[in-house]
Parts: structure tokens; C-alpha cells; sequence
């Protein structure tokens, strides 16, 4: 027994140096909600916005000055989305805590969409890269436009040109608005399945 005392004792000493014992792990807190806000100038009344994001949707009233506020909880990272106003639509990509403001003129939706705030960068790329690439005027990026007498290796050399004009644009964009990695590789994914 006599030979257990020094043991112990040396046990209890070192525990003492070691300081106290780890509290146990709190609980995570949940991210905090994203908000989408925003302004429809020229929008036709008496219609939701609405937001659809997998499973989810959420709605909010358009004021009457066109006005609107979208609280969108629960996302646990960057999530691609659709905004629905009337007979439009448009992609979004928001993040936990992102405070994002949409302005645009109702007429004229993708010409004039808009963002700014916290997660701008990341919308107003797909905002541009949408009004460059499908609805805009037809321009300097040929879109891919097939005929009854287009050959498959014709099809295939404008796809792929098409291609390699908005992976040159998410490139340029990305040098000039910091884009998050993986909003970066979904798109050029994305791109490549087209």
C-alpha cells in the first residue's frame, strides 16, 4: 500500500499542471439565415416573390413600391436557387449569412438585374453570364443554333466553341469578383455537361 501513495500522488499532481478538464464540446450553432432583398421597379401588382431552393420554397408579398424581403434559413452552405416574380425567373446562389439586394427593372428583367451586398459577386456573375450567354441580344458568342442539315462534328465544334467563351468568362470574371471554389467548379461542371 505504501508503495500506491507516491503513484497516486503523482497522478493528482500531474493532473493539477495539466489545468482543468475539458468542458464539454457546446452544441453548434446554426448558420445564420440568408436574406434576399430587393427592388422590382415597373412590376406588375398583386404577385409573391417566391424562392425555390431542393425541397424548400419561401415567399414573401412585393410591396407596393415594389419592395420585398425573403428570410431563407437553413442553409448549411452555398446553395444554387431560383427567384420566381410574375412570368420571370433567374438563378441565385446564397450562403448562410449572405445579405443580398436584387434591383431591377421589371420590363427589362435580365438586362437590369442587379446585386449587391454580402454574396453580390456570386449573382451578379450568373446574372451577366446569363444575360451574355442565353437571353440577350445575339452578339460576339455565337450560341450553338442547329439546323436539320447540321453535321454531328459541326454541332460538336460549336459547342465546344461556346463552351470555352464562358469558361474564358467565368475566368476573366473570377480575376476581378472573388468567387467561392466551389461555386467555381459547379459552374465549369455545369458547363461541361451542356
Amino acid at each position: 500500500m505504501s508503495s500506491f501513495l507516491p503513484v497516486l500522488a503523482l497522478s493528482a499532481a500531474l493532473r493539477l499542471l495539466a489545468g482543468p478538464a475539458p468542458l464539454a464540446a457546446a452544441p453548434p450553432t446554426p448558420p445564420a439565415p440568408a436574406v434576399l432583398s430587393g427592388h422590382l421597379a415597373h412590376a406588375p401588382a398583386g404577385d409573391s416573390v417566391r424562392l425555390s431552393y431542393g425541397r424548400v420554397k419561401v415567399k414573401a408579398p412585393l410591396g407596393p413600391a415594389g419592395d420585398f424581403r425573403l428570410a431563407v434559413p437553413g442553409l448549411q452552405a452555398g446553395t444554387p436557387a431560383e427567384f420566381f416574380y410574375a412570368s420571370q425567373r433567374t438563378a441565385v446562389y446564397l450562403s448562410p449569412g449572405d445579405q443580398v439586394r436584387l434591383t431591377l427593372d421589371f420590363p427589362r428583367f435580365d438586362e437590369t438585374l442587379r446585386y449587391t451586398g454580402r454574396g453580390a459577386d456570386v449573382n451578379n456573375y450568373l446574372a451577366q453570364s446569363l444575360w451574355k450567354f442565353e437571353y440577350g441580344p445575339p452578339g460576339a458568342v455565337p450560341r450553338p443554333e442547329f439546323a436539320p442539315t447540321t453535321t454531328p462534328a459541326q454541332m460538336r465544334r460549336m459547342a465546344d466553341a461556346f463552351r470555352a467563351e464562358r469558361k474564358t468568362f467565368l475566368a476573366a470574371y473570377t480575376k476581378t469578383h472573388p468567387l467561392p471554389a466551389d461555386f467555381r467548379r459547379n459552374a465549369a461542371l455545369d458547363m461541361d455537361l451542356q
